[in-house]
């Protein structure tokens, strides 16, 4: 998220019609940020942090981060596909015949868009990060194509992560509940693990936890 601030902040801000004050305060919101790590009774140093961009957990850094990324994601949602984007996790969709019609707009269309759009501001794509599923109970068409993102090959999974949801080739989203039974199996073991200790030794436990971290 240091993104936004190795941009043109105040340039970005003032394009869409942010006040000067207004921009003045996200100034200092964003810069001259110290911290300090705390932990029960222990407390480290406060220290200044270099490019911090966006608080983690402030209700105000996906604002923020919707200025700096709007222009990648403000296109038409439709029957043929859209954009969206939550902070740094963009997705773009394409509803067509055939995987490869669909292929074919994304690959012409859609990332020479995204490659300007990243030059444009100086950011990166994590490729390896970059998943490519096609959604059809048409078996035949799961397997098709590929794209060619930043001089690499990208090929369909059979899974792909969005927000938290998993997402399989046919909706049929038996990933996705398994990975919350998983959750949910691990939590329940834990908390059952917790149930004969009493207060003290819990914060034993907990002091014992960060100083092996």
């Amino acid at each position: 998220m240091a993104a936004i601030k190795v941009v043109l902040r105040d340039a970005r801000l003032r394009a869409k019609g942010i006040p000067s004050k207004v921009r003045q305060w996200i100034q200092s919101f964003m810069d001259s940020r110290e911290a300090s790590i705390t932990s029960d009774d222990f407390e480290t140093a406060i220290l200044p942090l270099e490019n911090a961009g966006l608080a983690h957990g402030s209700p105000l850094s996906p604002i923020l981060f919707g200025f700096f990324n709007s222009d990648l994601v403000d296109q038409p949602v439709d029957f043929n596909g859209g954009a969206s984007a939550f902070i740094d996790d963009c997705f773009r969709w394409r509803a067509g015949p055939s995987a490869e019609a669909n292929l074919k707009k994304i690959q012409n269309e859609d990332i020479p868009r995204i490659e300007a759009w990243a030059r444009q501001t100086g950011s990166s794509f994590a490729t390896e990060k970059t998943e490519l599923i096609h959604l059809t109970r048409n078996k035949k068409e799961h397997s098709v194509g590929q794209i060619i993102m930043n001089g690499k090959f990208i090929k369909p999974a059979n899974t792909a992560k969005l927000l938290g949801a998993i997402f399989d080739k046919e909706m049929r989203w038996k990933d996705h509940v398994q990975q919350a039974v998983n959750r949910a199996t691990k939590v329940n073991i834990a908390l059952g693990g917790l149930r004969h200790l009493r207060p003290e030794q819990i914060r034993q436990n907990k002091r014992e936890v960060n100083t092996a971290c």
